[in-house]
């Protein structure tokens, strides 16, 4: 591409980035971007350096030239957060200090026009391509060298779409929930399971790959693949189901989620055969393995064969 990328910047103040939000010229809450994280002393010290006019990151939008006036977020999304809930006085700072213990409208107001009248660099990238990989890759650059983010939220942002909208929705459905026995994961480790369900089942051959490249290269081709989404979708829930009546909710539960060897040497199989047509199952076989200590030796691969040969066994036995 001979193309240059075109940008501007800019420096914003800050009742004027607020009145973009409310406006909603800047969208801050659409499920692309990941869950709020940010401490409570971290929100405070980001608005205390705006009010002690420290230098904060640059904020990053890309302005859509098919919504015009419009802006994505491409990096700062934590920060236009705590901005937006700040001075809808929902947060008081929590650190010592001129704003110490205080909200928004506890401050004089002199300390108000202070802190709206304060400026933030602000870079807008303009939209000459109609690429959305354009804005990917500059998210991705712009966050490669930190440690803040998973790969499940790099996914999330990079690889918005059909498919990661079904994952996050089983996510939160209530069966899944029971076997994952842990509230939902601000940072979509729970998402990430369910991705790496689908990655496996839709990849029959189960290719020995490293795990997390096998869901990368899923979600890069399929993320809009809406038939794709919803019969993996099916079959999951069909899966759920089938583990439920069978084992209950109590053979998945430990301190970490869910149990990574039974998932590989069970769900991960039922999940194959199931998207094959199958539709019988005897579990004696299985329920024994399941409570081998020697499966938590073994690599991933190796459980889901285990699984396969014992299921599609016993369907004959």
């Amino acid at each position: 591409m001979s193309e240059k990328l075109r940008y501007y910047s800019l420096s914003m103040s800050i009742i004027e980035i607020m009145r973009l939000i409310e406006d909603k010229q800047i969208e801050i809450d659409t499920n692309i971007y990941r869950n709020f994280i940010w401490s409570k002393k971290k929100q405070s010290l980001f608005i205390d350096s705006i009010y002690r006019n420290f230098p904060v990151p640059t904020i990053f939008l890309y302005e859509d030239e098919k919504s015009y006036g419009k802006y994505k977020v491409i990096d700062g999304i934590q920060r236009l957060r705590t901005i937006h809930a700040f001075f809808n006085n929902e947060l008081k700072i929590n650190l010592k200090g001129t704003l110490q213990y205080s909200t928004f409208f506890d401050l004089p107001n002199k300390e108000r026009d202070r802190l709206l009248n304060s400026v933030i660099s602000v870079t807008v990238v303009e939209d000459i391509w109609n690429d959305d990989k354009v804005v990917e890759e500059i998210f991705y650059r712009l966050n490669m060298g930190g440690t803040n983010l998973t790969s499940q939220e790099f996914r999330n942002r990079m690889y918005s779409g059909i498919m990661i909208d079904t994952i996050n929705n089983l996510n939160n459905t209530q069966l899944w929930r029971g076997f994952y026995n842990k509230p939902i994961n601000p940072r979509y480790k729970d998402s990430e399971e369910i991705l790496k369900f689908f990655a496996l089942v839709y990849n029959e051959n189960i290719k020995r790959t490293p795990l997390n490249e096998q869901m990368d290269k899923f979600i890069q081709e399929n993320r809009n693949n809406l038939i794709l989404a919803d019969r993996l979708a099916d079959i999951f829930n069909t899966v759920l189901k089938i583990v439920y009546k069978e084992f209950g909710l109590d053979i998945f539960k430990n301190k970490t989620g869910i149990d990574q060897q039974i998932y590989m040497l069970l769900f991960i199989p039922l999940g194959i055969l199931v998207s094959k047509g199958q539709d019988e199952f005897s579990f004696d076989k299985i329920r024994n393995i399941l409570l081998n200590d020697n499966i938590t030796k073994m690599p991933v691969y190796k459980l889901i064969s285990i699984g396969l040969d014992v299921l599609e066994g016993d369907k004959n036995d």
